[in-house]
């Protein structure tokens, strides 16, 4: 089976939360009192994400609009997405983040315009952004993203994760090779947690980390 690598979209493959800064500049109401919930793991990220979007008063237009100039790839991308083709790897993009965003910034990169997105689909209104989270294949998975890299597991891939978030952590923990954001909060987590990890601040460490070994063992 071709190796699979996973990657979580804000704060990942681009170095801004797009969600953060969308509720920072739309959200009527105080956003913030459901991240200390779910940090404290008192609510589940799919809860957490339901209220804190259900208070943005945006059109998709005016937030795609916030994020246009502001939102830079992470340096490497681009080169990775090309090194994976050439390599057969498969991959995978794995976010709770707003899909028309993710959408909007992967569609001006030629290298992403195939790529495979596992993300909620999201419907804006007036009272709100409404999400559709997708179907768990296992119920043992704490949510999407580890939920996709035990599915790719069971198929036999060797799956490797880079994140930065505490949504990461569960897909972190049982990854076969694992990279995390420097200075993230995903790296405290599996420092305090005990998960052996590498962290990055580019795609061209995940490339020498992942990519290139996988050839030299072939």
């Amino acid at each position: 089976m071709r190796p699979v690598l996973i990657c979580d979209f804000d704060g990942t493959i681009v170095s801004v939360d797009t969600g953060r800064l969308i509720l920072s500049r739309f959200a009527d109401g105080d956003w913030q009192q459901y991240d200390d919930l779910y940090n404290r793991n008192e609510m589940h990220v799919e809860e957490c994400l339901r209220h804190q979007f259900s208070m943005v008063r945006a059109t998709k237009k005016s937030m795609i609009g916030a994020i246009e100039e502001s939102v830079p790839l992470r340096p490497g991308f681009e080169r990775l997405l090309e090194l994976s083709d050439e390599r057969r790897v498969r991959l995978l993009v794995a976010s709770y983040g707003l899909d028309f965003c993710i959408n909007h910034i992967l569609g001006k990169v030629p290298q992403a315009r195939d790529l495979r997105i596992y993300s909620p689909r999201t419907r804006v209104t007036p009272s709100g952004v409404r999400f559709t989270f997708p179907r768990r294949r296992s119920k043992d998975s704490l949510n999407l993203k580890d939920d996709l890299v035990g599915f790719y597991q069971h198929r036999g891939c060797t799956v490797a994760y880079v994140g930065d978030g505490t949504s990461d952590f569960p897909a972190m923990e049982i990854a076969d090779v694992r990279f995390a954001i420097r200075g993230s909060r995903l790296a405290e987590l599996c420092k305090n947690g005990g998960v052996q990890y590498s962290q990055i601040t580019n795609f061209d460490q995940v490339a020498e980390g992942f990519i290139r070994p996988l050839s030299q063992n072939r």
